[in-house]
C-alpha cells in the first residue's frame, strides 16, 4: 500500500511547495534595496558605471573589503558578497534576490539529504523528494521574518544564503565520505573557504561537525578521509582565525560592554532557545 501511495504522495507534495513558492518569487519583483545594501554597494556601483568592467568592479570590492577588515569586522567573503550587491550593477537585478535565494535554500536542502536518504539510509527517490519538500516547505513557512530571510540581500544572504552553502558543503562531504573521490574535494575546500569567512552562525556549527566526523573517522582507521577531511577542518579554523582577529572586530567591541566568553556562549544558547521557542510556537501549539 506505502508503495502505490509513495509517488502520487511526492508528486502532490513536490506540486504543493512549488505553488508556494510562486507567489513569493513573484513578490520579488516589487524588491527594491535598503539599508546596508546602498551602503555597502555605493562604491563598486560608481565603478561599474564608470568603466562597465567586471575586473575594475570586483578589484573596488576586495579593496572594500580590506577596509571593512580593518575598521569593520572579518567576516571576508560575506563582506566581497555585500559589495557585489545585485544593485551595485542595477537596480533591476535586485528583483531577482528572492528567487535566486529561495532556490539555493530550497535546492540545498534536497542536494544534502538525498546521500543521507538514498545511499545512507536506503530509501527511495520519492521517499527522498518527499521528505525534502517537506522539510523545505515547513522551513520556508515558518521563518520568524520572510523579509529579512528571503527579501533583503545583505541580511538574507548573510544568514539565509550561508546556511544554504553550509547545506551543500555538508552534501558534499557525505558524498566525499561515501565515495571517496577525489574531484569532490576542491570544491569542498572552496566552500570551506567561503564558509570561515561567513557569519559565525553558520561556521561554528559547522568546525564542530567537521571535527567529529574527522575523529570518527580516526576511529575507524580511515586513513585516506582523516587526512582529506582534517585539511578542510584546517581550511576552516584557520579562516576563522583571520575573522576573528581582524583589526576591525576589536575597534566594533571598543564600544561594547565586555563579558566573559562562557557567559557569551551562555546567552547566545539561552537566546537561542527563546527564539526556537518562539518560531514554533505560531504553527506547532496553535
Amino acid at each position: 500500500m506505502y508503495k502505490k501511495m509513495e509517488k502520487p504522495a511526492t508528486l502532490v507534495m513536490l506540486a504543493i511547495l512549488i505553488i508556494t513558492l510562486l507567489p513569493v518569487m513573484y513578490l520579488g519583483r516589487y524588491n527594491h534595496p535598503t539599508g546596508d545594501d546602498y551602503y555597502y554597494a555605493a562604491e563598486t556601483h560608481v565603478v561599474w558605471k564608470d568603466t562597465g568592467s567586471v575586473t575594475a568592479t570586483v578589484g573596488e570590492a576586495i579593496r572594500g573589503v580590506m577596509q571593512d577588515y580593518q575598521t569593520w569586522q572579518g567576516t571576508y567573503s560575506a563582506m566581497l558578497f555585500m559589495r557585489l550587491a545585485p544593485n551595485a550593477f542595477s537596480e533591476r537585478a535586485y528583483q531577482y534576490v528572492t528567487m535566486v535565494l529561495l532556490l539555493l535554500f530550497t535546492g540545498s536542502m534536497f542536494f544534502l539529504l538525498k546521500p543521507i536518504l538514498c545511499e545512507g539510509l536506503q530509501i527511495s527517490k520519492y521517499g527522498w523528494l518527499l521528505l525534502s519538500s517537506v522539510l523545505a516547505l515547513l522551513c520556508i513557512q515558518t521563518v520568524p521574518s520572510q523579509g529579512e530571510t528571503f527579501f533583503w540581500y545583505n541580511g538574507s544572504m548573510y544568514y539565509t544564503g550561508y546556511f544554504a552553502l553550509t547545506l551543500i558543503f555538508f552534501g558534499l562531504v557525505i558524498r566525499y565520505l561515501f565515495r571517496p573521490r577525489g574531484y569532490l574535494l576542491p570544491p569542498v575546500m572552496l566552500l570551506a573557504l567561503l564558509l570561515a569567512g561567513g557569519n559565525y552562525v553558520s561556521l561554528l556549527p559547522a568546525i564542530l561537525l567537521m571535527f567529529c566526523l574527522t575523529v570518527g573517522l580516526g576511529y575507524k582507521r580511515k586513513n585516506r578521509q582523516i587526512l582529506a577531511m582534517a585539511a578542510v577542518t584546517g581550511i576552516l579554523l584557520i579562516g576563522l582565525v583571520i575573522s576573528a582577529l581582524a583589526p576591525g572586530n576589536a575597534m566594533r567591541q571598543a564600544g561594547l560592554s565586555k563579558i566573559p566568553a562562557w557567559k557569551a556562549v551562555l546567552k547566545s544558547l539561552l537566546q537561542g532557545a527563546k527564539y526556537m521557542w518562539a518560531g514554533m510556537r505560531g504553527w506547532w501549539w496553535m
